[in-house]
C-alpha cells in the first residue's frame, strides 16, 4: 500500500496518456577509466529502463501485461546491442532481465489503481483498469536517474569472440 501511496503523491492526471506502447531507455551509462582494461569492451554497462501502459479492461491487465514484457524486453536488447556496438564493433550487448515484470500491477488493483494512484483519464474508450510493465521497479512516468542509483546494470558488454578459420584435415 506504500508504493500506491507513493506513487499517488507523485503521479498527475495530466501525466498520463490512455495507453503508452513498449519503450526503451539508457537511463545510465558507465564506463570504466581509460586504460583500465585491455579488452575493449569490458566494464562498459548501461541500465536500460523499459516500461509500457495502458489505461483499458479489467479483463485484459494479465495478457497487456505479460504482451508489455515482451515487447519492452525486445526493444531493451536492441539498445543495449546498439550501446555496446557504439563502445567498440567487437562489442556485443548482453541484456539481464527478470523473467517477469520488475514491476506490474497485479489485476486485482487495476482498476484502483487507474482511478486512484495514476488516474485514467475518463475518456479512454478501453477503460480505467491501469496495465503496467516495467525492466527496473521506479516511479511510473519518469526516467529520473535518481530512481535508479543502486540498482545493478542490465546491459553488459561483452568482446564478441573472433571466429578463427577452420583448418583443413593435412593441414600444418
Amino acid at each position: 500500500m506504500m508504493t500506491l501511496l507513493l506513487f499517488s503523491l507523485l503521479a498527475r492526471a495530466d501525466d498520463i496518456l490512455c495507453e503508452n506502447a513498449p519503450t526503451a531507455l539508457i537511463v545510465e551509462e558507465i564506463h570504466p577509466p581509460r586504460a583500465a582494461t585491455s579488452n575493449p569492451c569490458g566494464g562498459h554497462e548501461a541500465k536500460i529502463q523499459g516500461s509500457a501502459y495502458e489505461c483499458g479492461s479489467a479483463n485484459d491487465v494479465y495478457l497487456k501485461t505479460m504482451g508489455f514484457y515482451k515487447g519492452i524486453v525486445e526493444l531493451a536488447k536492441q539498445k543495449c546491442e546498439n550501446f555496446c556496438r557504439d563502445i567498440n564493433p567487437v562489442c556485443k550487448g548482453r541484456l539481464q532481465v527478470p523473467s517477469t515484470c520488475a514491476f506490474s500491477i497485479p489485476s486485482t488493483k487495476a482498476i484502483e489503481v487507474g482511478a486512484k494512484v495514476v488516474h485514467c483519464p475518463k475518456h479512454c474508450q478501453k477503460g480505467q483498469a491501469f496495465s503496467y510493465c516495467s525492466l527496473y521497479h521506479a516511479h511510473y512516468f519518469s526516467k529520473d536517474p535518481d530512481l535508479f542509483k543502486g540498482k545493478a546494470p542490465n546491459c553488459i558488454c561483452d568482446q564478441v569472440e573472433p571466429v578463427l578459420p577452420e583448418k583443413n584435415v593435412g593441414e600444418g
